[in-house]
């Protein structure tokens, strides 16, 4: 796990607490939780943060949401680039005055992720540039729903900062792959594969930077793909094993070898093509942190998926529905917007080890039968996953 994970996880573990009783904390224990949280909005916000002088009870994190609210019988549409637990801020020329009290509807764009809620204005800024114009709002009178949707969107926001990283999804495949080092070929097996990159399980002497020739031989009656990576990364042990690997960049490939190597990961991860290196899976994982909806007999709410396949899922919770019980997931199409609805029945199930913080809790999902329609549109989510391309919309131009 690398270091921003050991952070969240470490953070996540006293929020937690402080959520249900901030009285439970001790003195050093807030003092860790303070450092942490700047640490987080630092990476984030990257702003330098200092914990003796910046001591805000709740965690802040930059996001693009629309704000509808009415003030003095107008409506007014603007955007919330700042969310908390305890309040967010408005951007708009036209600021409320200290202490009015607003209704404001959140809508995160591009999702299906909104909220309702009361505040009063606390602040306000006219100055410096355009953009930084705004009112602050604290939150008054929330809910304890209304409490859980901030805190869930809030860790949503702050998990996809620090820990998704990755600009394209990736299957866990065993491809064969010949490796071109100094003036010998190198016959190796692939341990994932996406449209960017791909991990090789290997032990080669390589620097980080340096460029190989490679040979990916890809099952299904595909060609092979016959292009130059750059070496990005080197690690120590990959997943569920002590092997030594190296990471390998393809932002270079060609239009030709991107088609092959997208075709190829969609009918993998659907289960149309399979070749025995990867067995006993039907089905690749397709590794996308995913956000979803589920109910099952022991409540309902929103998650993330942190894989997902033709044939099933592995969702996140700290409460996982226990081992043989029904779940329903509402999927949310990334180029669509369209939501479907599959049920699965829980296949494994991963509890909270304070033990092992490398450990994500959550539940397997086995997908139950589904019809022919469902199904296209489960091949269609797992198609537009495949071509999907990470966005910042911190990156984005803000407009008042």
């Amino acid at each position: 796990m690398d270091e921003q994970a050991s952070l969240l996880e470490a953070f996540d573990r006293l929020n937690e607490r402080k959520r249900q009783d901030p009285n439970s904390l001790s003195k050093l224990e807030k003092a860790r939780w303070r450092m942490m949280r700047c640490q987080i909005e630092e990476a984030l916000f990257q702003q330098v943060r200092d914990p003796a002088k910046d001591t805000r009870e709740f965690l802040r994190v930059p996001i693009y949401m629309k704000a509808r609210y009415e003030h003095n019988k107008m409506a007014y549409e603007r955007f919330l680039t700042i969310l908390g637990e305890g309040g967010l801020f408005v951007s708009t020329p036209t600021p409320a005055p200290r202490g009015t009290i607003l209704i404001l509807e959140g809508l995160l764009i591009g999702k299906c992720e909104s909220f309702r809620v009361k505040g009063e204005v606390v602040w306000s800024n006219l100055k410096g540039p355009q953009d930084k114009h705004g009112m602050g709002i604290k939150f008054i009178d929330l809910s304890q729903e209304q409490k859980e949707s901030i805190h869930t969107l809030v860790d949503d926001t702050v998990r996809q900062g620090l820990l998704e990283r990755r600009r394209h999804a990736r299957i866990d495949t065993r491809l064969e792959i010949d490796l071109e080092h100094g003036l010998t070929t190198i016959e190796l097996q692939t341990h994932d594969l996406s449209l960017g990159g791909m991990f090789v399980a290997c032990n080669l002497p390589v620097q980080v930077g340096s460029a190989l020739r490679f040979d990916l031989r890809v099952p299904g009656g595909l060609p092979a793909v016959k292009e130059i990576a750059k070496t990005v990364h080197l690690a120590e042990k990959i997943s569920q094993g002590q092997r030594k690997g190296v990471g390998f960049s393809l932002d270079k490939l060609s239009m030709e070898n991107k088609g092959i190597i997208r075709n190829y990961m969609v009918k993998r991860v659907t289960g149309e093509i399979r070749h025995a290196a990867d067995e006993p899976r039907k089905h690749a994982r397709l590794m996308r942190r995913i956000k979803l909806r589920f109910q099952a007999a022991s409540g309902f709410g929103t998650t993330d998926a942190r894989d997902i396949s033709g044939g099933g899922l592995f969702m996140q919770s700290r409460k996982p529905p226990p081992l043989g019980s029904q779940v329903k997931v509402g999927l949310i199409d990334p180029a669509t917007l369209r939501t479907f609805e599959l049920t699965g029945k829980v296949v494994r199930v991963i509890q909270v080890n304070p033990q092992n913080p490398q450990s994500v809790p959550g539940v397997g999902l086995a997908f139950d039968e589904i019809g022919q329609l469902k199904q296209e549109h489960l091949d269609e989510f797992l198609r537009n996953l495949v071509n999907l391309e990470t966005t910042d919309y911190s990156t984005k131009k803000r407009r008042t």
